[in-house]
């Protein structure tokens, strides 16, 4: 599970070893950074904000971890928004009012870790196979109503967290 006093800590390693990472939570924001902020960015933590729709393509090629938790007025990424972010590994869109999984995130492979919990989404990618380094997912809370069959050849998927998706069927052939 990602670290929620993680950004206090980046702050501080960040200082120590001269990597660009970026804070800006709590901060009351209603946008995300101009796209060009992103380009150096390793580490991004945007949660606690006001933020409420995720447009545009930033580039940012070396991002590995971005924090979006607690953006409850959330309820938009566009569809390209991930397609310039080959490096990411962590991704936290919990408690964001997000309706859909933007299909961009299925062309994350180097995804490690994906938390979609208190969120307003009702299905996960048909595509989800495509995640192959897919190792934590967290859909608690969510409106899920069935998961692909290909969550199920995710071999490296060791923790996939379900509470209180009471709209969930299960109709996977055994």
């Amino acid at each position: 599970m990602a670290n929620k006093k993680a950004p206090e800590e980046w702050r501080e390693r960040g200082e120590k070893k001269n990597r660009n990472i970026i804070v800006q939570a709590g901060i009351g924001l209603s946008e995300a950074p101009e796209t060009d902020k992103w380009a150096s960015a390793e580490r991004m933590s945007l949660m606690k904000n006001k933020i409420n729709a995720l447009v545009g393509k930033p580039f940012s090629p070396n991002l590995q971890t971005l924090m979006l938790q607690q953006n409850w007025c959330m309820n938009a990424i566009s569809e390209s928004f991930f397609q310039f972010m080959p490096a990411i590994q962590v991704l936290d869109l919990s408690r964001t009012d997000i309706r859909e999984v933007p299909m961009g995130i299925t062309k994350l492979v180097m995804l490690r870790h994906l938390d979609l919990s208190h969120t307003n989404i009702t299905k996960f990618p048909l595509y989800s196979s495509e995640l192959t380094q897919l190792q934590y997912l967290n859909l608690s809370h969510t409106r899920i109503t069935e998961l692909p069959e290909e969550v199920g050849v995710l071999a490296k998927l060791k923790h996939l967290t379900l509470h209180h998706t009471d709209s969930l069927r299960w109709t996977w052939n055994c």
